[in-house]
C-alpha cells in the first residue's frame, strides 16, 4: 500500500468548501474526473455509517465514515468491493485493499482554506491516481471558487 498526498488551495471558506466536497451534486461534478456518473450513497453521512462509492453500473467500493469533524476533516475506512450493487464478501476483495484510508483536511490560510487529501493506494492503481486526483482537485476547486 502506497499512501499519496494531494493538496490544493481554494478561495472559499471551509464550510463552503466541505458543501462542494459532499453535497450530492457537485460531488457527481468533481468526481466525474474519475468516472463520469459517480455518486455515493448512505443511509446517514454521520461518523460509523457505510458508504457506497458507485459508478452508474453499480460497481464502486463500500466504507465506513471513520472520522467526521464537519468543515474539517473527514477519514473513509474501504472496506470492499461492490459489483452489480452488491458489497461483495471479505474473501473476494483484494487484501491489500481493504482497510485502506482516505482522508481530506480543511485547513484555514490566508488564501482561503487548503484541502489536504491522503489516500492509501495500492501499487496498480498510483499511477492513475497521480493522474487523475490532481484534474479531479481543480475540478473542485473551479466548483468552489
Amino acid at each position: 500500500m502506497i499512501k499519496l498526498e494531494f493538496k490544493v488551495n481554494i478561495n472559499c471558506t471551509p464550510e463552503h468548501l466541505w458543501l462542494c466536497l459532499w453535497e450530492s451534486e457537485y460531488y457527481k461534478q468533481w468526481t466525474r474526473i474519475f468516472t463520469p456518473g459517480s455518486y455515493y450513497k448512505t443511509e446517514a453521512f454521520i461518523q460509523g455509517s457505510i458508504i457506497h462509492f458507485l459508478s452508474p453500473e453499480g460497481h464502486g467500493m463500500y466504507s465506513r465514515i471513520e472520522t467526521l469533524e464537519p468543515n474539517k476533516y473527514i477519514v473513509f475506512k474501504h472496506l470492499g468491493d461492490i459489483k452489480d450493487f452488491q458489497e461483495l464478501p471479505i474473501e473476494n476483495n483484494p487484501p491489500d485493499w481493504i482497510n485502506a484510508l482516505e482522508s481530506y483536511t480543511i485547513t484555514k490560510n490566508e488564501h482561503g482554506v487548503e484541502l489536504h487529501v491522503i489516500a492509501d493506494t495500492i501499487d496498480d492503481c498510483v499511477s492513475y491516481m497521480k493522474r487523475t486526483f490532481p484534474l479531479a482537485l481543480q475540478e473542485l476547486k473551479k466548483i468552489a471558487e
